[in-house]
């Protein structure tokens, strides 16, 4: 059974990326939904002060530490939310999802023109994910 469909469908414009999907259709018994994460290493220290793709790194790194400690990896992200401050970081970002999420990647959103709490943050990361049951074989 396929938990995880990838929905584009005909008569919609196609993602203008690859890393993420119009929709994404989960035979799932269990969601995992993050809270926010921010680009802090494990003391809690801000990463890539300035740099946003140094930083969506780490987000994405920490995202991965947080739901396999759920049981889950990247591959169940079923949906995934970027907000930044500066919509010009969208393209510096990019090519790191893109890494993470080289195809069929979740459904997504973005959002720009925060103000986060923390001098030279430039962006955090949520996500839903759909935790594989005891059922579940890949």
């Amino acid at each position: 059974m396929t938990r995880r469909r990838v929905i584009n469908p005909v008569g919609h414009y196609q993602p203008i990326r690859s890393y993420y999907s119009q929709a994404v259709r989960v035979d799932a018994g269990s969601l995992l939904f993050t809270s926010a994460e921010a680009p802090f290493d494990i003391d809690g220290n801000l990463v890539g002060d300035g740099d946003a793709a140094v930083q969506m790194r780490q987000c994405i790194q920490n995202l991965e530490v947080t739901v396999a400690a759920a049981g889950a990896s990247l591959d169940d992200v079923i949906s995934m939310d970027v907000l930044l401050t500066d919509v010009e970081d969208f393209d510096r970002i990019a090519p790191i999802r893109a890494e993470y999420f080289p195809t069929d990647g979740p459904a997504a959103f973005l959002a720009a023109g925060l103000v986060f709490p923390i001098p030279g943050m430039l962006l955090e990361i949520r996500a839903v994910v759909a935790v594989p049951g005891p059922d579940y074989s890949p």
